[in-house]
């Protein structure tokens, strides 16, 4: 894999379009792993309003929001840093079916730490549902550890400093 052709971008708008895409044809794949997104979020008004209040969030520091972008051109994933509680940030992420196993979204999880190292937090939390071992082992892969486990959800953080 060459990790240079993919990248992340803070959201911004002129991705939504794409974005929207790459929301609508990984539904079901996401579905699988997560809560389905809000009512109304794939009608294009509704997503669009949640993307702006995604980047109203991100321009008052609340959280980070980032697309994964193929080539310069496609959206195949989202990498979020959200839910700010003192020096520790919340981590999300999503990869498109069609890139899953393949050693990108390890990277780009890499590239988050990267990112919160920078910005002088002291730990990352993550969580997967027991049914994505794949998603766990991302995080294992980038020094994440395992924390506690509460119904379906394996909750890991990796302390920075």
């Amino acid at each position: 894999m060459d990790k240079s052709r993919f990248t992340l971008q803070q959201l911004n708008k002129d991705w939504y379009v794409d974005l929207f895409r790459f929301e609508v044809e990984n539904r079901w794949w996401f579905e699988k792993f997560v809560d389905p997104r809000p009512a109304g979020y794939f009608n294009y008004p509704v997503f669009e309003s949640f993307q702006n209040q995604l980047v109203t969030e991100q321009d008052q520091n609340q959280g980070l929001y980032f697309l994964a972008i193929e080539d310069q051109s496609r959206v195949i994933g989202r990498f979020n840093l959200y839910d700010i509680n003192n020096d520790v940030i919340e981590l999300g992420y999503r990869i498109a079916e069609d890139r899953a196993g393949k050693g990108i979204t390890t990277h780009l999880v890499a590239e988050m730490v990267k990112i919160v190292r920078v910005n002088d937090f002291r730990a990352i939390r993550a969580r997967v549902e027991v049914a994505n071992p794949s998603s766990a082992k991302v995080l294992e892969k980038n020094g994440f550890v395992r924390v506690q486990q509460q119904d379906n959800l394996v909750y890991f953080e990796i302390r920075l400093s």
